[in-house]
């Protein structure tokens, strides 16, 4: 055959210099999987400590130093990483991993909520960061704006499956259209469609039931008459479609974004509305334990 498809291509390049579907099967896909899994563990864990202390046990062996500090050292660091790998809580030091299990402990919180929080809860101060605590409305702006872009990724989802493109004319009244294969139109202000056997009857019928100018109509017609014609919406398609595909991953992305940042904002106003109201009680029962004192003592 004369013509393939750009896949085959590239798998016949890859074939020629021996990387066939079992090697890429059997070593190119796994090779990628681990490095995605070390990508993972040192974005999780906000450090490169992982890969390099697995790359020195391969150069050194399990060996350690006869350095008692220097092993204790590199032991509580690896205990930091789990601590930071486990709870998504990028502590700064292991002390400090200890001091914020021991205030959750005491505050009886579930260690999951401080992740939620993310920037906002400071785990070495073990308070709120107060300069940028969001307002009460945040999640529900955040919210908003990660349903707003679900719906934007729904449209141009559409447009990047549709066999139709969409188009307007460049004069003054910029009207839409959608032009379909097979050399027809439909024109969205009136809904009517029109193709290539159209043309060759009353043009000015056309021009009536889609509300166009006579100049418009012809424009179409000519180019439904063009030998390019296939060409042109081939082209015209694969162009929305890469166009489409680009503007999802952006809102997919701004989506995510918003809506992290709406659950971060909430589980924040969440805990620390606990928080407050934990010190109320535990302040409104010290009182009462010293009005009775009070009393008791007179």
């Amino acid at each position: 055959m004369e013509f393939s498809s750009v896949l085959s291509q590239w798998l016949g390049v890859l074939d020629r210099i021996g990387i066939n579907g079992t090697v890429i099967a059997t070593v190119v896909i796994p090779s990628l999987l681990a490095v995605a899994l070390i990508i993972f563990v040192c974005y999780r864990t906000q450090s490169t400590h992982y890969f390099f202390a697995r790359l020195w046990i391969l150069v050194n062996g399990k060996r350690q130093t006869k350095n008692t500090e220097m092993n204790e050292f590199f032991e509580r660091r690896g205990d930091l990483m789990q601590f930071r790998f486990l709870t998504g809580i990028p502590v700064s030091t292991f002390p400090a991993s200890l001091r914020l299990m021991e205030w959750a402990d005491a505050q009886e919180i579930e260690i999951g909520k401080i992740h939620a929080c993310g920037y906002y809860f400071d785990t070495d101060a073990l308070a709120f960061n107060k300069k940028s605590f969001p307002w009460k409305g945040t999640p529900w702006i955040l919210g908003i704006l990660a349903m707003l872009g679900v719906y934007a990724v729904m449209l141009f989802s559409i447009f990047a499956i549709a066999n139709q493109v969409v188009m307007r004319f460049k004069d003054s009244d910029h009207r839409w259209f959608l032009y379909g294969q097979g050399a027809s139109v439909k024109a969205l202000s009136t809904d009517f469609r029109f193709g290539i056997e159209d043309c060759n009857k009353d043009r000015s019928l056309i021009a009536k039931r889609t509300e166009w100018s006579k100049e418009n109509v012809d424009a179409v017609c000519k180019t439904f008459e063009d030998p390019k014609e296939k060409s042109f919406f081939d082209d015209a398609i694969r162009e929305q479609r890469w166009t489409a595909g680009v503007l999802i991953v952006v809102f997919l992305w701004g989506t995510l974004g918003a809506f992290f940042s709406a659950r971060r904002a909430g589980s924040a106003l969440s805990l620390s509305k606990k928080l407050a109201t934990k010190e109320n009680n535990a302040s409104e029962t010290k009182k009462g334990h010293k009005r009775s004192n009070d009393a008791e003592t007179k």
